[in-house]
């Protein structure tokens, strides 16, 4: 029988890690072996967290590692309110776009989201949420596996493109959110 004090244990150390754990990881962090009862653990937090009307949640990574992170509801809050070296609300445009139209070449996503846009790919690729392979005079963008595993999304392209417009639309994202100029209702050029 787990201790009682457990699942808050469980709940502290996704909270203060701020990255996604394994439940190897979390076993360790709380002093536990039982890795069956701290799975089942995280999957009841999981569930708390989606019945209560609450800005975070804890998400399964593709790699089967769970974080505790904010739910995308109100980006611009999130950009004003962000510790320095997160990023910016022109950064998360810039990536939303390249995560929902990837493979995509730098050209295009400059000529969609304007010359500021050089500023932000090299602040994203410093960050390693994408990877940039270099292709004649361009580049071809793309996300990494940083990316997926810090937004809880699956590395696999198109079904991280489909959880991306699903995650967007559940939480309600206002439609001017949803809609990135060059992008169709599917996430299509």
């Amino acid at each position: 029988m787990p201790d009682a004090k457990l699942k808050p244990k469980v709940e502290a150390a996704l909270f203060i890690a701020g990255r996604p754990l394994s439940v190897i990881e979390i076993c360790k962090a709380v002093n536990y072996d039982n890795e069956q009862e701290i799975k089942t653990i995280v999957e009841e937090l999981r569930t708390d967290y989606q019945s209560r009307d609450s800005a975070l949640e804890i998400a399964v990574t593709s790699n089967n590692k769970y974080v505790l992170q904010l739910k995308p509801l109100f980006p611009e809050i999130i950009a004003k309110l962000a510790p320095p070296g997160l990023l910016t609300l022109g950064a998360l445009k810039t990536l939303s776009l390249i995560a929902l139209k990837q493979p995509i070449k730098q050209h295009e996503v400059i000529k969609i989201r304007g010359s500021h846009a050089y500023k932000y790919i090299h602040q994203l690729e410093e960050k390693g949420f994408i990877e940039t392979i270099p292709e004649g005079r361009t580049k071809i963008l793309k996300t990494s596996q940083l990316f997926a595993d810090y937004f809880g999304l699956d590395y696999d392209l198109k079904k991280l493109k489909m959880q991306l417009r699903w995650k967007m639309r559940k939480e309600g994202l206002p439609a001017e959110l949803l809609k990135i100029p060059g992008i169709d209702d599917e996430g299509t050029a």
